[in-house]
């Protein structure tokens, strides 16, 4: 019996399929599934990075804005061993402060004599490392008043400079910034292993679309702190010292605002590089080789 049902029943399958196109079937009883095509990827925008610095930009060190925040104009390097400083930078300009830096041919001494008029230059300051002779020279002015013009002359060996009888101005108390420190290393040998001793690290920041850029950083590497600088990027003030400099940092890859670095040794010359701005509260970048 279950023989001749089964025969009985792939003869109406047969019976019923024959001739029959799958296409004239009602729409859902045959469903062929297909895979959707994947969207064409789009690429990333690209975004150069600006060459490696090399100098100081000329909009740095060029006295055609305001001088309270524009470094002296750097005089040439002598061609015979002098105290006359060359590479002559002001920065780090504050309410009740600045830093002066420059390099000699030879190592000898520095000294700042300031005040508030040409002829009372009452207060004195010396090179940050204390008492000796150097080829590097980094002279930390404070304890200024605010929104006041200061000259001052740069008793450098038996050389004085008066930076053209120019003072210079500090700018307005703000209010305690926030912190965003960046950090990283000097180091020189052809092994690039070995902590740098009296060299500067100079730092400002330039916007993604190059319309503005900050007064200058800088930052002094001796003997005791085995090549190591750092800065807080949230106290760098705008180039005329009246507020804080706004920057941004990236949300993503290859956004936000550039910082430009150069690191200056007395005698092994200069480093540069240009690295984004980055979120976090602290980061570091790469270490600089002299050689």
């Amino acid at each position: 019996m279950f023989r001749k049902t089964f025969t009985v029943c792939c003869l109406l399958f047969c019976f019923w399929t024959e001739g029959t196109n799958l296409s004239d079937k009602p729409e859902g009883v045959y469903i062929m599934r297909t895979e959707a095509a994947k969207p064409t990827k789009v690429p990333r925008p690209t975004r150069t990075s600006p060459p490696r610095p090399t100098t100081l930009p000329t909009s740095t060190i060029t006295p055609t804005l305001t001088p309270t925040a524009i470094p002296l104009t750097p005089t040439s390097t002598p061609t015979s061993p002098s105290t006359e400083p060359y590479d002559l930078l002001i920065s780090d300009i504050t309410d009740d402060g600045f830093v002066i830096s420059y390099l000699t041919t030879t190592a000898t001494t520095g000294v700042v004599h300031l005040g508030e008029t040409p002829d009372n230059l009452n207060q004195r300051f010396g090179d940050s490392r204390g008492g000796g002779e150097y080829f590097l020279h980094y002279i930390q002015v404070s304890d200024l008043d605010p929104e006041t013009s200061y000259y001052f002359v740069i008793v450098s060996g038996n050389v004085i400079y008066n930076n053209s009888g120019s003072p210079i101005t500090t700018g307005p108390i703000l209010t305690i910034p926030a912190m965003q420190l960046v950090y990283g290393r000097v180091v020189c040998d052809e092994t690039c292993t070995v902590p740098a001793n009296e060299a500067i690290v100079y730092g400002w920041i330039v916007k993604a679309d190059d319309s503005s850029y900050s007064q200058l950083l800088s930052a002094l590497i001796y003997q005791d702190n085995q090549g190591w600088w750092g800065f807080n990027l949230a106290a760098t003030r705008d180039i005329d010292n009246a507020s804080y400099f706004l920057y941004s940092a990236p949300r993503k890859k290859y956004e936000g605002d550039w910082l430009w670095l150069i690191a200056m040794h007395s005698q092994l010359g200069t480093s540069g590089q240009v690295v984004i701005i980055s979120p976090e509260e602290i980061w570091w970048v790469d270490d600089f080789c002299l050689n």
